[in-house]
């Protein structure tokens, strides 16, 4: 028998075969097989009482937003060392476009960077 040893939210910590591990934490819920099997080939993370299992996003409504500010503030960064020499070399783009952009990325980057540093 599969035992899936989780916390207070359902969160997946670990799995546990009763005829091989002696000692199982709990909380836990028993799994058949097939459950089992379906957690493992589909990366399952939560598992529900009936020992069914998902695919599930644990993260808070803050933790979600601060992480679209990172990955905002990540691609910001990479446009400017994109764009670093771009303006000199690249005579067909329109040039102001590009420096209003610049311009965005490094106010996003500063206007935004103390929510980033909370992850």
């Amino acid at each position: 028998m599969k035992i899936a040893h989780i916390n207070n939210r359902n969160e997946l910590q670990g799995w546990y075969d009763t005829e091989i591990h002696t000692s199982i934490p709990t909380p836990n819920i028993e799994v058949t097989d097939e459950q089992w099997n379906i957690a493992l080939s589909c990366m399952h993370n939560k598992v529900n009482e009936d020992g069914n299992t998902e695919l599930f996003d644990f993260r808070t409504e803050d933790e979600i937003v601060e992480q679209e500010i990172a990955n905002k503030i990540s691609e910001a960064k990479k446009y400017l060392s994109d764009t670093d020499f771009k303006i000199t070399a690249d005579y067909d783009k329109d040039v102001t476009e590009v420096k209003i952009k610049r311009a965005e990325a490094r106010e996003f980057i500063r206007s935004n960077q103390g929510v980033s540093n909370g992850l």
